[in-house]
């Protein structure tokens, strides 16, 4: 018997959040206990309808040809859609989304492929919401088809509300509300495919779509998210649950690309992809580096340029990231909000070798025992992998758009100086 699949994509949901936000997120918190729970996993995107894409054709690239989202939205179907495969495969296929987003750009541009089908947005409160979850549950035993359910609780964004989010007081209160919706998702999700006796044979996997950060780095004309990739936005949560599997922690790096091919592998799908530039089964493969970005490699900087083109690249201890402001390296880890940038002590030449290591008058014992020469070692190391990781990325992406016709590329210039850390007190 094939095994069902419900996937539910958590809206606006970092790990930084969950910790925030986790009292009112404990049954998800209990799943995730009872899961394999990924603690490395990484968005490939600080946006939702990018990270949308990704996670379904199991790529970064599908958008990159798009200029905008208003009037020039493109995706190449560079490979299959998931559910698309699925469907292929004599699953019942269907996505619910609640509340319905301002643009539907998943249905209007073709995203979600599913032959004679359409993602759907109709649910106008909560309970039509769970009611059409669990018609869709009960759709698929009744024909006995397998299962494969998307969800995509949109309450926990920022912009989105409804009546149950809106009896908050004040945005802290509104914010976890959002949250809560959430967990009530999860528990009803589990509690219906245990109703009709499908939990046993069903994988459920959940993953973050990006983080929110308030201003931290810079104002960016007031967005939230959609700004460089930091790890604030891009560290999401993300665990697979299955009651015949054990639970456990798998540390290996894992991109939000992967999951598609992760899910194939679980449900014994075999696929052959159509194209070579795709995520790998994250549980059999261990990566260096996984990718990020902001906007997509042709897409104007829209709002006079109050988001800035950006990529990041990331191993386990530290994050690389690139915009026209130049370079920074945090140790993401021990630093999870980026607030310092390493390159900061040093600068670096035409090669990118870093050069000396300046304490910029930091004298105190605890400086010297975070910064020891090995320490500085292994920053200067994995400094020079990753630049030249993240510089093939970009100019992967970069010659793509060229050799399209399009002009929106980050010049190679910026790789070429390092972010000013601000009006930072050097001598104080």
């Amino acid at each position: 018997m094939k095994k069902n699949l419900v996937v539910i994509h958590m809206e606006s949901l970092s790990n930084q959040i969950l910790f925030q936000e986790m009292n009112n997120l404990k049954y998800f918190m209990k799943m995730k206990s009872e899961s394999i729970d990924f603690p490395n996993f990484m968005s490939s995107a600080s946006s939702s309808i990018m990270a949308f894409t990704d996670f379904f054709y199991g790529n970064d690239w599908e958008l990159d040809l798009t200029t905008n989202f208003e009037n020039d939205f493109k995706i190449a179907k560079k490979d299959k859609n998931l559910f698309t495969i699925l469907h292929s495969e004599g699953y019942y296929a269907k996505g619910i989304a609640y509340p319905k987003p301002w643009k539907d750009e998943v249905n209007t541009y073709d995203i979600w492929d599913v032959p004679n089908n359409i993602y759907d947005y109709s649910s106008s409160n909560e309970e039509e919401f769970y009611h059409n979850i669990f018609n869709a549950m009960e759709n698929a035993k009744k024909q006995e088809l397998p299962l494969a359910l998307h969800v995509w609780d949109i309450r926990s964004h920022l912009y989105y509300t409804d009546e149950l989010k809106e009896k908050g007081k004040n945005f802290f209160e509104r914010r976890s509300l959002g949250y809560q919706s959430i967990d009530r998702t999860f528990k009803n999700v589990v509690k219906y495919l245990d109703e009709l006796d499908m939990l046993d044979n069903t994988i459920i996997v959940a993953y973050g779509d990006h983080g929110d950060e308030f201003w931290s780095h810079s104002l960016n004309g007031g967005f939230c998210h959609s700004m460089e990739p930091y790890s604030t936005l891009v560290h999401t949560p993300c665990f697979v649950y299955d009651k015949t599997i054990k639970p456990s922690v798998n540390k290996n790096l894992v991109s939000l690309i992967d999951l598609k091919w992760i899910i194939l592998d679980l449900l014994n799908i075999n696929y052959n992809n159509k194209f070579d530039d795709i995520g790998c089964n994250a549980l059999q493969i261990e990566r260096e580096f996984v990718f990020s970005r902001n906007l997509l490699a042709n897409q104007t900087s829209k709002y006079n340029g109050v988001l800035r083109k950006s990529y990041s690249v990331t191993n386990k201890d530290y994050h690389l990231i690139i915009s026209p402001l130049g370079l920074e390296f945090y140790m993401y880890k021990v630093d999870p909000h980026n607030t310092f940038n390493l390159l900061s002590f040093f600068a670096i030449d035409n090669n990118a070798e870093i050069l000396d290591f300046d304490n910029r008058g930091a004298w105190h014992t605890h400086f010297r025992n975070v910064m020891r020469n090995d320490q500085i070692e292994d920053i200067k190391e994995n400094f020079k992998i990753m630049y030249k990781e993240l510089l093939r990325y970009v100019n992967k992406k970069n010659q793509y758009v060229l050799d399209n016709n399009g002009t929106n590329i980050l010049k190679h210039i910026n790789f070429r100086k390092i972010k000013e850390q601000g009006n930072y007190q050097w001598n104080a």
